[in-house]
This record gives structure tokens, sequence and C-alpha cells, in this order.
């Protein structure tokens, strides 16, 4: 769409018939529909919504009423099209009013907010430069214990960037968030697994059963979460089916739980929309999820991973009224949830990014770039700390200068000068935060 990108539309529901549905016609409605249903829902509940975004809405019904009567496919496209714009155009108003007001609310009710506003230290020091700017933006430190990094050899573990990591945030009076323990990408599991025959599922959860409980003795007491696993449901660097995925998660859950009884444990997941889900015979992640919380071993968190404009593997551009009703879905579970954010500012070449996504041009106005970056982040980041079953919100990746995942996001570019989206975790930590 015109001025806001490759977006992600969805139609309302749709009954079965042999006429085919006009494509653009029902997009319109679907977010139209989405729109109003949201507006009415929070006005219900005291939102304070400005007349201009009233008419704004009714600016887009009346387009959807003239694309649903005319009679040329053309026309009706054009003026559907319009209907979305303006539509989306509302939602992201409407959303950022919600946001504002809650957080203002929130505050007021309970002084400032608890929630773990965090970021991803990567496997080296944190530069003494850059320091003073981590600490002023974030109140939280994910420190990675990855299985690959850590016990790159069979038996042999090398704790050093954890024991690093740990105590600079400790140093500091940062939360610590530990891993993802168990990582279902090339990036997360270690080569001597092949050694043990990889439909071995018996002997899988054995050396799961060992790095786990070598890491949970080792930092027992100084982590504030355990990020038990991640991409369970999309990592597909293991050759098992989703049931015995499923199986090691939770043997690796369970023991965390028996050897640290306090310390809450989060399972994450890739794609909470289901871009993955286009292969037959492949589960939706909240399925899955349901699963987890079940399974009654002692999760206390769920983590959802998005990695926003990056194609393969990554999450497609939605505006935050898509986000806020994610959100409110995955809610629904009755546990806390844990967001992992990734946004790209830049489509060049990374030669320190790892992951085989690279960031899609065409998805957002202009291009990626830094300001792209930032504008995403604000509209991102008051709306996640607005809602209360948010108890964390982790950037994926710091620095660019160093070995990472996704090209060009991180919140330090290639040179570790800041970006523009740092200081939104700077301003929003400032006047919500404890």
């Amino acid at each position: 769409m015109e001025g806001h990108g490759e977006v992600a539309l969805s139609t309302a529901w749709l009954m079965e018939r042999e006429r085919p549905y006009h494509l653009e016609v029902e997009l319109a409605r679907g977010k139209l529909n989405q729109v109003r249903g949201q507006m009415f829902e929070w006005l219900q509940i005291g939102l304070e919504v400005p007349a201009a975004l009233e008419t704004l809405v009714q600016e887009a019904v009346s387009a959807l009423a003239a694309a649903s009567t005319l009679q040329e496919p053309s026309q009706a496209a054009a003026e559907a099209d319009r209907a979305i714009s303006l539509a989306v155009k509302a939602a992201t108003w409407l959303t950022r009013c919600y946001a504002e007001q809650c957080l203002n609310a929130r505050r007021h009710q309970t002084g400032r907010l608890d929630t773990h506003l965090g970021v991803h230290l990567g496997d080296s020091p944190v530069p003494q430069g850059l320091a003073p700017l981590v600490k002023g933006s974030f109140n939280a430190g994910c420190v990675p214990l990855s299985w690959r990094s850590v016990e790159a050899d069979e038996q042999k573990f090398d704790w050093s960037v954890g024991d690093q990591q740990l105590a600079w945030c400790r140093e500091r009076g940062m939360h610590v968030h530990a891993g993802p323990l168990l990582s279902f990408d090339d990036l997360g599991m270690p080569d001597w697994l092949c050694a043990w025959g990889l439909d071995d599922v018996d002997s899988l959860i054995g050396c799961v059963s060992d790095f786990v409980q070598a890491a949970v003795e080792r930092y027992r007491g100084k982590v504030d979460v355990w990020r038990c696993a991640g991409r369970v449901n999309a990592g597909d660097v293991l050759p098992l089916t989703q049931e015995d995925r499923l199986r090691l998660v939770l043997h690796a859950a369970e023991r965390i739980r028996q050897l640290d009884p306090e310390t809450p444990i989060v399972v994450s997941f890739d794609q909470p929309w289901g871009e993955y889900t286009r292969a037959d015979g492949i589960d939706f992640p909240r399925y899955l999820a349901d699963t987890v919380v079940r399974s009654e071993v002692g999760i206390d968190g769920l983590g959802l991973e998005l990695n926003v404009g990056y194609h393969p593997g990554g999450t497609y551009l939605r505006d935050p009224l898509d986000l806020s009703q994610l959100i409110d879905y995955w809610s629904a579970l009755a546990l806390p949830l844990h967001v992992a954010l990734t946004i790209p500012s830049s489509s060049a070449l990374d030669a320190q990014a790892r992951n085989p996504s690279t960031p899609l041009s065409s998805a957002y106005p202009g291009g990626w770039s830094a300001e792209a970056q930032q504008q995403l982040t604000e509209g991102y980041i008051p709306l996640l700390l607005s809602k209360p079953t948010v108890r964390s919100v982790i950037w994926n990746q710091m620095r660019d200068a160093r070995p990472h995942a996704y090209p060009n996001g991180g919140l330090f570019d290639a040179r570790d000068r800041p970006k523009p989206a740092l200081g939104v975790f700077a301003a929003m930590r400032d006047k919500y935060l404890r």
C-alpha cells in the first residue's frame, strides 16, 4: 500500500460460495471491521478518541461502501485500496491512543512499572564506551547461554561469556534473563549431536539433561528468568517430529524446575502469527503453546519472537493494532508473555549476520533505514509496555559490529554508533519503568 509498504492483512470470516469474492474489497472489509470493533471495545473501557480519528474511520467506511457497490472491478479495487489505507492509518492512530492512555493509567495506579525492558548482550563483553548507553536504556540484559557455544565439544563447557555478561548486569543492578538454553536452529545446537544419531530421542534427552543441569547448577540464584527454549515451533535443525521436539523442551523445563524451584521458566515461539505453517502437517504456534501449558511441568511464561520484515523465517510487517490483538490472543493462555523483537535498519549486505534471512526492502515505505527502525520501534514498544500480561520486552541483538543473527538488526551500527531507535528505549525507561 502506498505510504505503508507491504503490510499483512486479513479478510473477515467469509462464507463458502461458488461465486468468487473481490479480494481488495474483502481485505478492506476485514481491516475496517477490526478497527471499528476494537475502537468500540476500547471506548467501553474509557478510551478517549479524538474526533479527527472518528472522522478518519467514517471516511474509510464511505470508501468501503463505494467499493462494495461499484460493478467495475478496477474501480472497486481503487476504492477498496483507499479504504484499506485509511483503515491502516486509523488502526495506527487508535493503537497509539490506547498505549499512551493505558501507560499513564497504569503508572498512576501502581507507580513505575516493573516490566523488564532489555537487550540481548551478544557473545562478547559490552565495550566500555557503550556501557552507559545500555544501562540508561534498559533495566535487563539477556545473557546468552547457547548450547552450541557453551558445549562446542561434548562434556567440555566454556562459561566465560556467560560469567562476564552476568557479572556485568549485576554490577549495574540489571535484571538477568539467561538463555535460551535450547534453540532449535543451526545457531543453537552443537554439531557433535550428529554422533548420537538425531533420530534417537532418548539419547538427545540425556544430552539435553546434562547441559541443562550444568547451566542451572552454575547460575542458580543469579538469574531472574530462565529462557528454557527458543524457536520451539519453527526451528528445523533437528529432524524431529513436533511431538519429539516438545518432549525435549518439556524435559528441559522439568529439569530446570527440579534444580531451581523459584526462578521463572519461559518457553519461546517464533513467528507467532504462523507464517511458517504454509507446509502441510505443521501446527499453529498457539496450539503448541497450549500443549506446553497443559503439560504442567512448571513453565511460568511464554515467549513470542518477532523478527519483523525479514524473509525467510521472519514476521511480516503488521500495524500496531494487529500486534495488540496478537498479545490479547496469546494472553488467553493465562501466562505472562515475554516478547523478543528485531527490526532491520538497512537492506544492505551484512557480513556479520549468520542467519540466511534478509530484510524485505519493499516491506517499509522508502526501504529500511535507521529512521524506519526507529519509527516502528516507537509504534511497538509503548504498546507492548502498556499490556499488563507482557512481563518483558527484549531487543534480540545489540551490536552490528559483532557476529549476530539478523542483518542490520542491532541498536548499535557496524562502527558501534547508537542508532535512533535506542533513544526510544531510553525514553520509555526514563518515563515509565523502575
